[in-house]
């Protein structure tokens, strides 16, 4: 929401960079990437020396270790603004001014689905004729961005209220009495959102992504590797 936000745009006139870490990536890895996309040399003194008298500001998403950290701490922008947002699961890497991100609200949830779609907005939805399956969707996700991601692309193919049915009759087809009587069933929207998203693909490639979740999140995969599990030629993978 953040990086979405008009001011903060007009705060950081050359631009916002987003950057993904992850548990696989190390700090010098991204430091490349961004490196990569200044058109700087991959040193720190290069990489300040591209952002010297700029305005921007750097998402450093998914934080996990003190040397992803420590890599961007020298940069500067001199003569101009620098500005970094973290975000991370590790309160003792959040730091001082650390703002714990709580479940979104529905009129934030909406605001963020609506951003997803890149389709409406928040206005037009609660106002159409799709304000009411939107509002369910945002319950449906639990206040969670990710979910709400997931959910958005769903919408832009199918449309609100399509979507909204499909993932009700994912809920039912799911319904599982350990998982309620664990007093749990928010689990549940999650899979109903990825497995929405993974049906949608059709036969085989729904099977063959299913198939992908063997490798940690975040890995680079050699295609030759995919294609070992897929048993598919390198044309096919």
């Amino acid at each position: 929401v953040l990086a979405r936000d008009p001011l903060v745009h007009a705060h950081f006139g050359d631009g916002i960079i987003w950057l993904a870490f992850g548990r696989e990536r190390t700090g010098a890895e991204v430091l490349r990437t961004l490196a990569e996309r200044l058109g700087a040399a991959t040193t720190t003194n290069a990489v300040c020396n591209a952002l010297a008298g700029q305005r921007r500001l750097l998402v450093l998403d998914d934080i996990w270790t003190e040397e992803q950290l420590a890599a961007f701490a020298p940069l500067t922008a001199e003569g101009g603004l620098l500005g970094r947002l973290v975000t991370t699961r590790n309160d003792e890497l959040a730091g001082e001014h650390a703002h714990k991100v709580e479940a979104l609200k529905k009129e934030e949830g909406l605001r963020v689905l609506a951003g997803y779609m890149g389709t409406t907005t928040a206005e037009q939805l609660r106002g159409g004729g799709d304000g009411a399956a939107a509002t369910r969707l945002v319950e449906l996700c639990r206040g969670n961005p990710a979910m709400l991601r997931s959910v958005a692309a769903l919408c832009r193919n199918d449309g609100v209220a399509p979507t909204l049915d499909y993932l009700e009759e994912c809920r039912k087809a799911l319904e599982d009495p350990e998982l309620d009587a664990v007093g749990q069933p928010e689990y549940r929207t999650l899979f109903d959102a990825l497995g929405a998203t993974v049906a949608r693909l059709g036969s085989p490639m729904n099977e063959q992504c299913t198939m992908l979740a063997v490798f940690p999140e975040d890995s680079q995969v050699p295609l030759s590797v995919v294609g070992q599990l897929w048993g598919t030629n390198n044309a096919q993978t």
